[in-house]
């Protein structure tokens, strides 16, 4: 059987795969047409964001069982075609939980004690100890839209810098069991010294961050997103930050990526009291080696599954064929 590996995997994936005995091929990220060519040739696959799997793929897909984002978004991925062509889609969200929480950490530190800003100051040869006066993270009100794990993470993170926590989600009774402080999200944006957010991206959260919603913020507070990028207004925000209403804003994430094309997005990234990442929540070697370990093992497990069901269809028709097994792929192995 043979797995197709698309986008910058790491290459323990390929690793597990091969010593299962699968054929696999590494190729980069492909664009629509070059992916819909080839994928006709395999039963699994391991991608990442950059490469598109649109319906016209999932129509030439014509062995493929599974697909695994080794990742936590899916918006690469069109769901619909993939349930209609008898694709099993999978994620690897717990893999990169610690690293997406340990970077909003790191932002929200940044923001609070303008690291940035000092660090810019000195290579340009000012001192401006006096004018770079900051925060703690300890004692500040920080505001989690989302709660699940990554949302989750970070509450414990900053819990022990001595913030306090308030929280929303889908699941009211989930904030409250982790014994967290429930808000609905106008409430929160009221309340809370820093906002990050940890929502996907769908037709309900689309805009979630809106105009109205930023107004209802406190003067000077802080607003993180890690998440996707149009989940925020983003002409609001720069509106917002023009104004002085939002002290800082933190954005690994855009609506568009690269951000650089867009004037509204390339006003924001070159805003000073903006700290943009490139989309880096979960670039760290540990993330990126759990997430390929992870995508490899759910590919072997599910097409192990499918072998076993069709080895005892076989046997209850007396029908099996022994030279499938011997002359392909062993059996993976848990």
């Amino acid at each position: 059987m043979k797995v197709l590996i698309c986008d910058q995997v790491h290459p323990i994936a390929s690793e597990i795969l091969r010593k299962e005995g699968f054929e696999v091929d590494e190729v980069g990220t492909l664009s629509e047409d070059e992916l819909a060519k080839i994928i006709a040739d395999y039963d699994a696959a391991i991608t990442r964001g950059s490469t598109k799997w649109t319906r016209k793929v999932f129509e030439n897909a014509k062995r493929l069982k599974v697909l695994v984002r080794a990742g936590v978004g899916l918006d690469n991925i069109d769901l619909e075609a993939a349930r209609e062509f008898g694709v099993k889609v999978f994620n690897t969200p717990r893999a990169l939980v610690q690293s997406v929480a340990e970077l909003v950490i790191g932002l929200m530190i940044n923001a609070l004690r303008r690291i940035h800003e000092a660090d810019r100051k000195m290579k340009e040869g000012v001192r401006a100890k006096k004018e770079l006066v900051g925060y703690t993270l300890a004692n500040r009100t920080v505001g989690i839209i989302g709660m699940g794990r990554i949302g989750t993470r970070v509450a414990e993170l900053v819990t022990a810098f001595g913030s306090r926590v308030i929280g929303n989600d889908v699941d009211k009774e989930r904030v409250i069991a982790l014994g967290y402080e429930y808000r609905d999200i106008d409430d929160l944006l009221k309340e809370a010294d820093i906002v990050t957010i940890h929502v996907p991206l769908t037709p309900k959260t689309r805009g979630l961050i809106n105009a109205e919603r930023i107004a209802k913020m406190k003067d000077g507070a802080i607003l993180i997103n890690t998440s996707r990028g149009a989940v925020v207004d983003e002409k609001a925000l720069l509106e917002a930050l023009e104004k002085g209403k939002i002290a800082y804003a933190a954005l690994d994430v855009f609506s568009k990526e690269p951000p650089f094309d867009d004037p509204i997005l390339e006003k924001l990234v070159k805003h000073p009291r903006v700290i943009a990442t490139p989309h880096i929540g979960a670039q760290t070697v540990d993330a990126q080696k759990h997430a390929a370990e992870e995508a490899a093992r759910i590919i072997v497990n599910e097409l192990k599954k499918r072998f076993l069901k069709f080895v005892l269809i076989s046997s209850s028709n007396n029908s099996i064929i022994l030279s499938r097994y011997l002359l392909g792929p062993r059996i993976p192995s848990s």
